[in-house]
């Protein structure tokens, strides 16, 4: 009896360990989405690795089918006063972005080393994508403003199109909402560098 007993400890006590392992790989592969430098992590935002594969995709896509898509993206400086709030700003701006944004739209951080989250709106012309900027300039702003944050980060946003040649529409780059036109769209290629540093 007590040799069964044994034998059956040693299996659950396997079975526990196995388990862990699954949960111990859950959690990495959990933590491998919607990751930028600093480990945050933000729900429904992919991993800067992941969103640069996209982008390529989708720019792969446009290609093919003969569309265009826009991405934008959005950074913004903090005050000396504030820097402990960081991390706080990019969960608030990443719950804006994804309240003012569809399903379709693919949302991730964009660039290994400086901080800065996109959104990639396929078949979005530079005047549509510059609304969504707006919006979420001023959700962004409000919702800061009902927490009680007294001072805000300066947020800025960054348009980009692909193709260039597809749309007369001029190009937007600056603050978020109030945003200088350009005489020419810019191309997508020409967006900050999301490939991995070496």
């Amino acid at each position: 009896m007590g040799l069964q007993y044994k034998k059956a400890a040693a299996r659950r006590e396997e079975g526990s360990r196995g388990m862990m392992k699954i949960i111990d790989k859950i959690i990495h592969c959990i933590r491998g989405r919607g990751q930028n430098p600093g480990n945050l992590i933000i729900p429904g935002f992919l991993s800067w690795a992941d969103f640069n594969q996209r982008l390529m995709q989708e720019r792969a896509r446009a290609d093919r089918s003969n569309t265009q898509f826009t991405l934008v993206v959005f950074s913004f400086t903090t005050p000396e006063s504030i820097k402990g709030n960081h991390d706080r700003f990019w969960e608030i701006l990443g719950s804006v972005i994804r309240e003012r944004t569809r399903k379709s739209d693919i949302k991730g951080w964009h660039g290994k080393e400086n901080q800065r989250l996109g959104i990639i709106l396929p078949e979005t012309d530079i005047e549509k994508s510059s609304k969504v900027i707006s919006e979420v300039e001023d959700k962004f702003q409000k919702t800061l403003h009902l927490l009680n944050f007294h001072q805000i980060p300066d947020l800025t946003a960054d348009v980009f199109l692909y193709p260039t040649g597809r749309n007369q529409a001029e190009s937007a780059s600056g603050s978020a909402g109030h945003l200088p036109s350009e005489s020419h769209p810019r191309d997508v290629s020409t967006c900050p560098s999301n490939q991995q540093t070496a």
